[in-house]
């Protein structure tokens, strides 16, 4: 009852009017204005200014709405991991839970759910996706996640987490007021002197990128370095490329070319010290699988 009563007043508001909220709720208008007001005297006080035609929260209204969408959010992953936990404990599958940071790594996980369907038999993954590093890190080792997969970066250990590789994926070089040159598969850190450089990352963000950084630097070369802030706001027409780690680059753009240096940047699962050896058996047969059908990927190295 309560989680109805939040989701009626979330959807008033998000509507903007007690007329598009019930159709949106398949419910009467008058319904839902009975319900709200029920709710507001178990409440204790009024959510909404009720002598006006508009939709206009009260100071009270306007304080419980961000914490009446947590308290839902809460409530539907609460029962959401109850129903799946129930699911795999009748399907006697071992649950995995998939942390995802963006398009991308979805695709990528997708890829792997196809790679690996055998062994999904056994095990039961689901996707969750975070906003970001900080939050899925930090539900990885609270064992709120299982496992995501990651480009390496130092911050994985200083998080208290584990990074078990996987492969390489190659930094691509996007011509920006310059062009590819001819009869070039890719470029060596010799080719990259003349042009200015654009990094994907921010600095602090990417090992490779930061050993590149400083490989640059050492060797005296590259005609400047744009960081990600600065790259909109840069000067016009100096010959650059934008670098990109391949597994960010959505395929939109048709003239890249990839830089050799090094391996790659490394890609693998990153996951807590406490995971399981139920996590180990699963990222053990994805790299085994991994070895001997290819990669499902065509930037891998």
């Amino acid at each position: 009852m309560i989680r109805q009563r939040l989701e009626n007043f979330i959807t008033i508001v998000e509507k903007g009017s007690f007329s598009a909220a019930a159709d949106s709720l398949y419910i009467s208008q008058s319904a839902l204005s009975q319900q709200i007001r029920t709710f507001e005297k178990q409440l204790g006080f009024c959510l909404f200014k009720h002598n006006t035609h508009r939709v206009i929260l009260t100071a009270a209204g306007l304080s419980f709405y961000p914490q009446a969408k947590q308290i839902l959010a809460s409530y539907n992953n609460a029962v959401q991991e109850a129903r799946f936990a129930e699911y795999t404990s009748k399907a006697q599958k071992q649950r995995l839970r998939i942390g995802c940071l963006g398009e991308q790594f979805f695709r990528i996980w997708t890829d792997l759910f196809h790679l690996s369907h055998e062994i999904n038999n056994e095990y039961a993954p689901v996707a969750m996706r975070f906003s970001d590093r900080t939050e899925l890190y930090r539900a990885l080792y609270k064992g709120n996640a299982d496992l995501s997969i990651q480009i390496f970066d130092s911050d994985i250990a200083e998080n208290g987490l584990l990074f078990t590789p996987l492969t390489c994926t190659r930094e691509l070089c996007i011509p920006v007021y310059t062009e590819i040159p001819e009869g070039k598969d890719f470029l060596s850190v010799d080719e990259l002197a003349k042009y200015r450089l654009a990094f994907h990352f921010a600095q602090g963000s990417c090992l490779y990128e930061d050993e590149l950084r400083a490989e640059l630097k050492n060797r005296g070369f590259c005609a400047g370095i744009l960081e990600p802030t600065d790259f909109f706001g840069a000067d016009y027409g100096i010959p650059t490329f934008l670098l990109i780690p391949e597994i960010y680059f959505n395929g939109n753009i048709q003239r890249t070319i990839p830089l050799r240096w090094k391996e790659g940047i490394p890609v693998g699962f990153v996951h807590g010290p406490s995971s399981g050896s139920s996590v180990s058996r699963y990222i053990e047969w994805i790299r085994r699988t991994f070895a001997q059908k290819g990669s499902p990927w065509t930037w891998a190295l």
